[in-house]
């Protein structure tokens, strides 16, 4: 049973976010930040009052980079968020890391942390439901020992979060799950296929079901969904042990790509991977995929009309 608590002004978990800039002497200046989110892909907003060092100079400067904390490097973390830049000019230097100046914009990067956004200043909101600081990120880094396989290795990175009830800090760390893969079982109620599937029922048993999860090299995006259009629709029209082929793809990210597959038994996934319409669209996507995972999975509970 829930019980009510005192409303604090924050949401848990929050990130702890490290934002460079240069004063007006060119020292630099940290500050610890943890009101702040992505708009989109490519805006950040930082819910921060002009009353802060930070603000102040990035209007200057027309630019900051903002970090994310980790693990090792908690204490200086916490050492900006603590003390302020217009009361320690050196707080930096103070904190013994090393920055070096972002060739994008004028702000430093700092060299000890894992991930850093370049960011361009756009505006600042200042009325009641104003973001604060808008900026467009014009890159974003990664250290190369953060990253697995082309993509951050979040366990590796050992991000840091804050805990606004106890004013804490925790570790970023284990993964619990796949994303989405319940998400193609939501939508399974409104796909079109001529027969009524019980998912739970024991005549469900031989069925392969699976989730491919496809990302796909940007210039080739819109010829890749062509060939998959093309693949789904001839497959669940001529071949009997295809029931459904779901193409889905992330709002987020254009480039990824879900495909729900669901085949009547193994002799029907067979016989789909050697016809000439399946064959066409694995050839002639080869140069369009940049990776491909096959997830099998097991279903939950729905109706397929």
């Amino acid at each position: 049973m829930k019980q009510p608590i005192k409303v604090t002004e924050a949401i848990f978990p929050m990130p702890v976010l490290l934002v460079a800039t240069y004063n007006e002497d060119g020292t630099i200046d940290v500050m610890n930040a943890a009101w702040g989110t992505m708009l989109d892909r490519e805006r950040v907003a930082l819910n921060l009052t002009e009353t802060h060092k930070t603000v102040e100079n990035i209007k200057q400067r027309k630019g900051f980079v903002v970090h994310i904390a980790d693990a090792a490097h908690v204490v200086e973390a916490d050492y900006f968020g603590v003390v302020s830049g217009k009361t320690e000019k050196d707080k930096f230097a103070k904190s013994g890391l090393t920055a070096t100046k972002s060739t994008l914009v004028d702000a430093p990067v700092i060299n000890e942390l894992p991930i850093a956004m370049e960011c361009e200043f756009i505006e600042y909101q200042s009325d009641d439901t104003g973001l604060g600081v808008i900026g467009k990120v014009l890159q974003t880094s990664v250290e190369a020992d953060k990253m697995k396989d082309g993509k951050v290795d979040v366990e590796a990175l050992q991000a840091i979060t804050f805990d606004p009830y106890t004013h804490g800090y925790y570790q970023v760390s284990k993964r619990v799950g796949e994303a989405l893969i319940l998400l193609a079982f939501m939508i399974l109620p409104v796909l079109p296929t001529s027969a009524q599937i019980d998912l739970q029922s024991q005549q469900y048993g031989e069925r392969i079901v699976r989730l491919a999860e496809i990302e796909v090299v940007p210039e080739f995006l819109e010829e890749y969904i062509a060939f998959a259009k093309e693949v789904g629709e001839t497959s669940v029209k001529v071949e009997p042990g295809v029931l459904t082929l779901f193409s889905m793809q992330t709002k987020e990210d254009p480039c990824k790509i879900y495909i729900l597959e669901i085949y009547a038994d193994q002799e029907a996934y067979q016989s789909h991977i050697q016809t000439a319409h399946f064959k066409k669209y694995k050839e002639g996507t080869v140069k369009m995929v940049k990776s491909l995972k096959l997830i099998d999975v097991n279903p939950l509970a729905g109706m397929v009309r």
